[in-house]
């Protein structure tokens, strides 16, 4: 695995804990800011072909069917 890889998966896995740490304290708007990074990251992994953690996908449409 590149750095690179290693770096964007690390920094998944670092707002999916950022993002279940909100939500367990009760904060719904930085739960929101995590769930936004957590977008970005995953548009970028997609872009250069990385795999996701199983955990994201079902996390983000979640996201979406709560707009």
């Amino acid at each position: 695995m590149g750095e690179f890889v290693a770096v964007l998966l690390g920094r998944i896995e670092n707002t999916g804990r950022g993002l279940a740490a909100a939500r367990h304290a009760g904060h719904p708007y930085e739960a929101e800011l995590h769930l936004a990074m957590l977008a970005d990251l995953a548009h970028t992994a997609r872009e250069y072909n990385v795999a996701l953690p199983v955990w994201v996908e079902p996390e983000l449409c979640a996201r979406e069917r709560a707009r």
